[in-house]
């Protein structure tokens, strides 16, 4: 699931096969208001379904639909409040077929898919052309009319990836907010955007590394800013670097470089630690931390002596038969490696983007 954004979608479709499980006796739901009752169904959902799969008379009201209405009758009511939905649902189950309401529906939503398209819709084609009146009145290009909203509110996000003897230290965030359920460095979150200097003076980033008298900040990143529907996020990484042992910090557990191939992080964060794959200073490596590998290991092994058990965040790390994991299987995971495999066009693309993204280059 990580970087689709289906995080909530993944949780609600566990919940549902629980409650089919349970108050259903492992049979999917018959009725409108039952289906309707599954977490994650919505009035959409739930219609689409009981048309199609029981050929149950409710209407879909999707964009395509809410597009096709809008430009055949010619609405101005914006889609997006609460009259103009009251407006198209009822508008919707008027026109639909009541013999044939799955075939109505799929068509209605392919329509407006392939011809009733957002932008450029093919007009000069369309069947419906005669009785559009949309079309009639040149309006195509404004309908279905929205009202005006609000930009998107920003955030401004510090983490900070801090490497210390134990590992590098994340956590796995629960609370109700954006990435639920993912994993994240240490953060600090100011209600201003904040320089670097200034964070790095700041008494809240003194009482996240008190305990680390030899914490050194080896790089500090320009800010990436990341999109979301209502949030525009402002984020800076900071690598910092705690050679001594002894390191602990409330909320946080450290975890192995096997561990971060196998947690979900935020697109943003997954990013980085792509393009930390590709630099190996950014894993300063500490002696006392490796293991040794047997002598049937390959030559090009990495220790892997946590491998099979349980890490600090209590998830489980899948087994190897060696017990180290071959280097050439760390080198397939990154990105840079299979770009710079594909041609030089394609990562001289890629640098490009990077460039654009986090400031600067290979």
């Amino acid at each position: 699931w990580q970087g689709l954004g289906y995080y909530s979608r993944a949780r609600n479709l566990h919940r549902a096969a629980q409650l089919l499980a349970e108050q259903f006796d492992g049979q999917f739901p018959r009725s409108y208001h039952q289906v309707r009752s599954l977490p994650g169904i919505g009035d959409y959902t739930a219609a689409a379904i009981c048309s199609i799969a029981y050929r149950m008379p409710y209407a879909v009201l999707d964009g395509n639909v809410y597009r096709v209405l809008s430009r055949y009758f010619d609405l101005d009511t914006p889609i997006d409040t609460t009259a103009g939905k009251k407006l198209f649902t009822r508008l919707a189950n008027e026109q639909l077929d009541q013999d044939r309401p799955g075939d109505y529906n799929q068509a209605i939503m392919d329509f407006g898919a392939l011809q009733c398209t957002p932008s450029l819709p093919e007009c000069p084609r369309c069947p419906l052309r005669p009785h559009c009146r949309a079309q009639a009145a040149g309006t195509v290009a404004l309908r279905p009319a929205k009202s005006k909203r609000s930009e998107p509110s920003p955030r401004y996000l510090h983490y900070f990836h801090i490497v210390s003897p134990e590992g590098t230290w994340v956590r796995r965030r629960t609370e109700d907010d954006i990435w639920r359920g993912l994993y994240e460095f240490p953060r600090i979150e100011t209600p201003d955007d904040l320089p670097a200097e200034q964070m790095l003076s700041d008494v809240r980033y003194k009482a996240l590394i008190r305990s680390a008298a030899t914490a050194k900040v080896l790089e500090t990143l320009p800010p990436v800013k990341h999109l979301l529907s209502h949030r525009v996020l402002h984020i800076r990484f900071y690598r910092v670097s705690i050679p001594t042992p002894g390191f602990s910090l409330e909320g946080y557990a450290p975890a192995t470089k096997e561990d971060l191939a196998h947690f979900a992080f935020p697109r943003p964060l997954a990013a980085y630690l792509e393009r930390s794959a590709r630099y190996p200073s950014f894993f300063p490596r500490f002696p006392d931390r490796i293991a040794t590998c047997s002598a049937a290991s390959p030559p090009n092994a990495l220790p892997g002596k946590f491998l099979g058990k349980k890490n600090p965040l209590g998830e489980k790390r899948p087994s190897r038969g060696s017990g180290c994991e071959s280097l050439s299987d760390i080198t397939k995971k990154s990105s840079g490696l299979l770009l710079y495999l594909l041609g030089p066009g394609i990562l001289q693309a890629y640098r490009a983007v990077e460039h654009h993204v986090f400031g600067g280059g290979i």
